[in-house]
């Protein structure tokens, strides 16, 4: 009998879950882990007996913990250490159990369905889920603790087994409360006690004999990261060259717990470490040495008539030991393909894939790959160094060959998707993302999740969707550290700074060397106020590598929020002699440092002199950055002409969130707002959710400055807090209910931009530095405050905002805050 809510009173409840836990008492104790406990598995027969089904992928184990290296089981159910394809033992179904304890006391908390449950499973790894009296309050504290230990993510919290999760239940009464005195256990053997296990046909009839012998528990297979070097073509025909090195890769990595390095980064290592600059075995190893990675993959193709002789051996980069090799012979060139698969599947049984037969030739050609030739492979190779140089025209027209070979080369066309999007060709770039997108069923699992993360995460910023695929990566492949980094950046961009700094460092963890990762850390802590952790994290980095720039912002920020604005000026003097796109970040943040300080005609030099130094170098985007932050500097020189010209110089070149909000802001306040409106518009109709929030914070910055009525921006504002909540939403919130004369309201948005204040150190999360937007802050809380007669915070207030603008071009917010000190 259900509950209005759909739910099972409390008795049901507990007479059903004693009952299942009554029958796996009896499977546990016979060495059997069922692996999918669910509502669906449990049948109620005509007498109200609760009987335990579908035993289809229960492992027998002999009472030991089991691991099978591959994820099975329903999601919404699956404890955490399960869906890490680590070895379980009988409290995976304790928590199963605990799981389902829940749904039928406060019903499902989520749909559990798709890519939805996949993130509901994630955020269980993480923590614990929500303790049930704060859903329902009147369900005894006892009978909360109790599933609550079911569900811990770490099964040394949980019941270390059903036959103690049995005493707990005894331990209860009807109702969900302390009996005065615990009742004896129900044997499981007992029917009309325990649940009836109802075993399939898959050879464990023997699941009633109790075993008592103890089997050692296999050990998790640990993460593994290769590099494949040039293979060694000794055949005399070029057509093998940089051709089976990427298809090499994708077959490795079919094994979950196997990374490879990016040989792109690797290509770049090689240049400073060998005379000849290529990724040869030797150079390989050396690389691989000063990288910390497991096994350099070196291989050999050799002709013997029409056949082709393969070997790959994996070698430990350090004493130059071959730990496994393998060999593999191809009847005709367009079987070498289907060898080299061969040789990755020897390789990954003798690393401990348990997945793949040693003696077989592996998976088939078209099952593995995504192209269906070496000639195809070999242009996307090309193309893709071509990409990573930067020279996207002739990598599209090396993406194209590749296509024109294989035309259902998926892989290929989302590398044409990206390079010429870069090169301002949306209609051909669509077009292609459109085409790979529906070839994404012939990549493997590994391909396919990458490229929709990096589809969602870099071409439509749809970092729900980005968040969601490389969730389901890193449960696939937990070894797979650019999944993690990824899945970092995509709750990054969602403004979880929290979660983007823990999946960052489990990245960090499993690829120490790999200082862009740190040096993320470190920009995460930044935006996320930490400026403490910040600096540590970029000192740490920058003594491994003094050339990564952009770990000189957290020093900049810190120093300049702290009012040392001569140590900025040093860090950003040393992020200048990094390079060229040092150079660059370094004049923006000068710039950004002079209008922070209302030194405007600073800003305006550093800013003319970067313009063409970018436009020279095709730089449009940074370009356009300095351009509309000239356009803020000529406002604020009251040059409301030349300001209106920068802004439309801007975005001439970039129609960017980054260009685009500050633009439109700048068209409003020099007396534009018909101009500005559209822009709004724009973003309103846009897909990603924190676009439309900026729409709907610039319509009510339009609703201010025409001296509407301050509820309707008021209303503007709440509704782009339902969409994001952004820095900027909160600022602009925060000037409204001060000019509203709503100043308790003012200063709690205010409060909280203080203590998001690492929001606005780059308020586009590009890091380019914005923090000319806080400047203000304490002058608007000095106004809320005062509004309230809150005197002496008030005047402190004031104090702080004419100490960074004591140098300031004449400024009516200067102006105002020293008349109002007075």
């Amino acid at each position: 009998v259900l509950k209005d809510s759909g739910t099972l009173p409390v008795t049901r409840t507990l007479r059903y879950i004693t009952q299942v836990v009554g029958g796996l008492v009896a499977a546990h104790e016979a060495g059997v882990v069922h692996r999918d406990l669910k509502p669906a598995n449990i049948m109620i027969d005509e007498d109200d007996q609760a009987l335990i089904m579908d035993f289809g992928i229960a492992h027998s184990s002999t009472g030991a913990a089991t691991g099978t290296g591959k994820v099975v089981g329903t999601l919404a159910y699956m404890a955490p250490e399960q869906a890490q394809a680590r070895p379980i033992d009988q409290r995976a179904d304790v928590y199963a159990l605990g799981m389902m304890l829940r749904e039928m006391l406060v019903g499902r908390t989520s749909t559990g369905e798709g890519q939805q449950a996949l993130a509901d499973l994630m955020a269980r790894i993480k923590e614990a889920p929500p303790r049930l009296r704060t859903i329902d309050e009147t369900i005894p504290e006892p009978l909360d603790a109790l599933a609550a230990r079911c569900v811990e993510p770490d099964p040394s919290n949980r019941f270390q087994s059903s036959a103690e999760l049995a005493a707990a239940l005894a331990a209860l009464d009807d109702n969900g409360r302390l009996r005065p005195a615990p009742r004896a256990i129900v044997s499981p053997w007992r029917m009309t006690a325990a649940a009836v296990l109802v075993i399939a046909s898959i050879g464990i009839a023997a699941v009633f004999i109790r075993k008592t012998v103890p089997v050692a528990s296999p050990k998790p297979i640990q993460p593994v990261s290769v590099l494949v070097a040039d293979f060694d073509n000794r055949t005399g025909d070029t057509v093998f060259d940089n051709a089976l090195e990427q298809p090499l890769t994708l077959s490795i990595e079919g094994a979950a717990f196997i990374t490879s390095f990016a040989r792109r980064d690797a290509a770049k290592l090689a240049q400073t470490l060998s005379t000849t600059g290529k990724l040869d075995a030797p150079t390989a190893r050396l690389v691989a040495f000063r990288e910390g990675i497991k096994y350099v993959l070196a291989g050999t193709v050799t002709s013997n008539g029409p056949k082709y002789q393969l070997r790959l051996d994996a070698i430990e980069p350090a004493g130059g030991t071959t730990v496994k090799s393998a060999t593999a012979t191809a009847s005709s060139k367009s079987d070498v393909l289907t060898a080299v698969d061969a040789l990755a599947a020897k390789i990954r049984s003798g690393l401990g894939d348990t997945k793949v037969d040693a003696d077989s030739k592996g998976a088939a050609a078209g099952e593995r790959f995504t192209a269906g030739s070496l000639e195809a492979f070999r242009e996307y190779t090309t193309a893709q160094d071509a990409s990573v140089a930067g020279r996207d025209d002739e990598a599209a027209a090396h993406y194209r060959r590749a296509i024109e070979l294989d035309p259902k080369f998926g892989r290929a066309y989302s590398g044409l998707a990206v390079s010429t999007q870069r090169l301002g060709r949306a209609d051909e770039a669509t077009a292609a993302w459109n085409t790979a997108l529906s070839l994404i069923d012939r990549m493997t699992d590994r391909e396919k999740y990458r490229t929709l993360g990096s589809y969602y995460l870099g071409v439509v910023q749809n970092y729900e969707k980005a968040a969601e695929n490389y969730t389901a990566l890193v449960t696939a492949y937990p070894a797979d550290s650019g999944g993690f980094a990824n899945l970092a950046l995509a709750h990054f961009y969602l403004h979880d700074f929290a979660r983007a700094a823990a999946e960052g460092r489990r990245a960090s963890e499993m690829n120490p060397h790999n200082l862009n990762n740190k040096q993320n850390l470190a920009l995460y802590a930044m935006y996320a106020g930490d400026f403490t952790a910040a600096v540590l994290s970029a000192k740490g980095v920058l003594a491994e590598n003094a050339s990564l720039f952009k770990a000189r912002l957290p020093l900049a920020t810190d120093a300049i929020i702290r009012g040392d604005f001569a140590a900025a000026e040093a860090a950003y003097a040393d992020m200048e002699k990094t390079g060229a796109l040092g150079a660059s970040l370094a004049i923006q943040g000068r710039a950004d440092l002079a209008l922070y300080r209302g030194r405007v005609a600073d800003a305006q030099a550093e800013l003319s002199r970067g313009i063409p130094v970018d436009a020279a170098a095709q730089s449009l985007t940074a370009a356009a950055l300095k351009q509309v932050a000239l356009a803020e500097a000529e406002l604020a020189a009251d040059r409301r002409a030349q300001a209106i010209d920068a802004a439309h110089a801007a975005l001439k070149s970039s129609r960017a969130l980054s260009i685009v909000v500050p633009a439109a802001r700048v068209l409003l306040r020099a007396g534009k707002p018909a101009e500005a409106r559209p822009f709004a518009s724009e973003l309103e109709g846009q897909l990603q959710k924190q676009n439309r929030a900026y729409g709907k914070i610039v319509l009510a910055e339009i609703a201010l400055e025409e001296k509407r009525p301050p509820a309707m921006a008021i209303d503007l504002l709440t509704q782009a807090r339902q969409l994001a909540d952004l820095w900027l939403g909160r600022y602009v919130s925060g000037v409204a209910y001060v000019q509203a004369g709503a100043f308790a309201e003012a200063i709690a948005e205010l409060e909280a931009c203080e203590k998001r204040r690492g929001e606005a150190t780059a308020l586009f999360f590009d890091d380019r530095p914005t923090l000319r937007y806080l400047a203000a802050l304490p002058y608007w809380m000095g106004r809320a405050q005062e509004g309230l007669h809150i005197v002496g915070p008030a005047k402190t207030h004031y104090q702080e905002f004419l100490t960074v603008k004591k140098d300031a071009s004449p400024d009516p917010l200067v102006q105002d805050a020293r008349r109002r000190l007075q």
